[in-house]
């Protein structure tokens, strides 16, 4: 049998905000709504400090009465007054320079064509309404760069994680071959939902340290992420670096785009399923090092290291509700189950704990059985080292973080 291909052979991007530069665009539509009913006004600092989805969200946020308003109506007179910032900026048919949608990011074009020379396929899958998002990619003639074009059935900014999760089905690559490129937070967890990875950027909807918060990697421009891709298209490097620590010694594995596996103390070294592995540090091993000392230092709080990890849909939804467990308390498999949506499924949320491929930085030693013992951990019962793990974090009193 062959080596596994986890090569990058396939990237969904999102539209607005990630491809379409229109973010001042939406900012100017939503303060004209807001003007005309008397409200402060939203800026474009701001709406990028703001904006959610589903939008119903953001609308509430600032201000709008959703109790009095039709909402319906509402998104009806924000495509209006969206379509009239786009025509403002285009009265002669050409991009000007500083006004409020500036079209394709500069770099998206070349992007998509270094990559589909490299034989990389795209679809987008948008939150906007199917019929505008194709209107819009053909006038930008972009049409030829993408297999699929997937947008809603209506144009009220709610969720595209069931789109997400449709497309990776249907398009025939495996999971560990499809990046998903976003500009938001729920770009990312649509991604996560549908066990792909994300990457981020940073000059779309929402500003950088909200992205920063989603653990995962984010980028300037597509031209960056692009350079930290590339090689991954072709053939998976992977860097590993060892170093001491008060448990014993650890190792933290990166790729091009984030910390892929954390070796614990006694365990195996890692071997990648795919691509090649080197003993050399890079910026990321680096930064994982720094931040699992400081842990060790102090258990209070842990930087946003960017994750490159793979798993399944489920292993995913477990692995972000374990995360969420604070140092200091602990959580059972029985709870992960029920904040996942899946009250009974314990023993399952176990299994894919012991998934975990970044110990420590995602804390699955803080979740311990129904009766509070630690159980389980890394598949061994009565663990040892989740128990030292746990005794590190015990004098941390949850409401004293910071």
């Amino acid at each position: 049998m062959g080596r596994k291909d986890c090569r990058i052979r396939h990237i969904i991007w999102d539209w607005n905000g990630t491809l379409l530069d229109d973010a001042a665009a939406c900012a100017a539509a939503v303060d004209k709504l807001m003007r005309r009913r008397g409200m402060m006004g939203e800026t474009l600092e701001g709406y990028r400090s703001r904006v959610r989805f589903p939008v119903r969200d953001y609308y509430l946020q600032v201000g709008f009465d959703l109790e009095r308003e039709d909402y319906n109506a509402l998104c009806d007179e924000f495509g209006d007054a969206y379509a009239e910032t786009i025509l403002s900026a285009y009265p002669d048919g050409h991009r000007h320079e500083g006004m409020a949608c500036s079209g394709i990011h500069a770099d998206a074009v070349a992007v998509l064509e270094e990559s589909g020379r490299l034989g990389v396929t795209h679809a987008i899958v948008s939150a906007s309404e199917a019929g505008t998002l194709k209107r819009q990619v053909e006038e930008y003639g972009l049409t030829a760069y993408f297999s699929e074009l997937v947008g809603r059935d209506d144009n009220h900014g709610g969720t595209k994680t069931h789109l997400v999760q449709a497309w990776v089905e249907k398009c025939g690559y495996g999971r560990d071959q499809i990046l998903y490129i976003g500009d938001t937070e729920h770009d990312c967890e649509a991604a996560l939902a549908s066990g792909v990875r994300a990457a981020l950027v940073s000059d779309g909807h929402v500003e950088e340290l909200r992205l920063r918060r989603c653990r995962v990697p984010v980028f300037a421009n597509r031209r960056a992420l692009w350079q930290a891709v590339s090689a991954m298209t072709r053939q998976p490097g992977y860097r590993m670096l060892r170093f001491s620590t008060p448990l014993g010694e650890m190792g933290v594995v990166s790729d091009n785009l984030g910390i892929v596996q954390v070796d614990l103390p006694g365990a195996p070294v890692w071997h990648p399923s795919c691509g090649t592995l080197t003993e050399e540090s890079d910026q990321l091993t680096v930064q994982a090092r720094e931040a699992i000392l400081a842990w060790f230092e102090n258990p209070r709080c842990m930087p946003d290291i960017p994750l490159s990890i793979s798993g399944t849909a489920f292993q995913r939804q477990v692995w972000a509700a374990a995360a969420e467990t604070l140092p200091g308390a602990v959580s059972t498999y029985g709870t992960l189950a029920m904040r996942i949506g899946r009250p009974g499924a314990a023993r399952a949320v176990a299994q894919a704990l012991r998934a975990n491929p970044v110990p420590i930085l995602i804390p699955c030693h803080r979740v311990v059985g129904f009766d509070g013992a630690p159980v389980g951990y890394m598949g061994k019962r009565n663990n040892p080292l989740q128990q030292r793990l746990l005794e590190h974090e015990r004098l941390v009193r949850t409401d004293q973080l910071v």
